[in-house]
């Protein structure tokens, strides 16, 4: 399973060449060794890819039209991962992660209510708030089957603006 990535999006717009470097070559170097070893890879990637104007989730047929350089050079990864390892990849596309560990949007979000009177957030994004915990086990799934090489999306059901979601996380908090 490949979770190793440049996941600062708005600083890949300044470092592209090296955010380029570590989600395009890193994959592709991955999925090289992995052939040559005849092991199946697990590749996680983002819905980035898209263009973000969808008013529903994507599907993984879906044209990918990345307007971001994080997008970019996540979308870099897939081809290389699915050009060096035709038939033994699973590529994952996840979306607005959030879990017990590193940044996201939940502790944001509470860190954000105990030190402001207000706080803005937009309703104009929709997109799958997933459970890093979810993927996790989703990843793992995957990995062990037999299921055929190719994209998959790996997020909770539903959909939420990013205002729905902070509401949601006030109200649980």
């Amino acid at each position: 399973v490949n979770c190793a990535a440049w996941t600062a999006v708005d600083d890949a717009e300044a470092n592209e060449a090296v955010a380029l470097a570590i989600n395009g070559t890193g994959p592709a170097n991955v999925a090289r060794v992995c052939a040559e070893l005849g092991s199946k890879l697990v590749h996680i990637s983002t819905d980035y890819v898209f263009s973000g104007d969808a008013k529903i989730p994507y599907s993984e047929t879906e044209i990918t039209e990345p307007k971001s350089a994080y997008g970019r050079t996540k979308l870099a990864g897939e081809l290389a991962v699915r050009d060096n390892l035709p038939t033994d990849h699973y590529i994952v596309r996840t979306a607005w992660l959030y879990g017990q560990h590193g940044p996201n949007f939940v502790k944001t979000m509470i860190n954000l209510e105990k030190t402001k009177d207000s706080i803005s957030v937009v309703d104009d994004q929709i997109g799958q708030p997933t459970s890093a915990l979810d993927l996790a086990s989703q990843l793992v799934d995957l990995g062990l089957s037999n299921s055929h090489a190719g994209i998959y999306h790996g997020t909770n059901s539903g959909q939420a603006t990013w205002f729905d979601f902070a509401v949601e996380i006030f109200r649980l908090a």
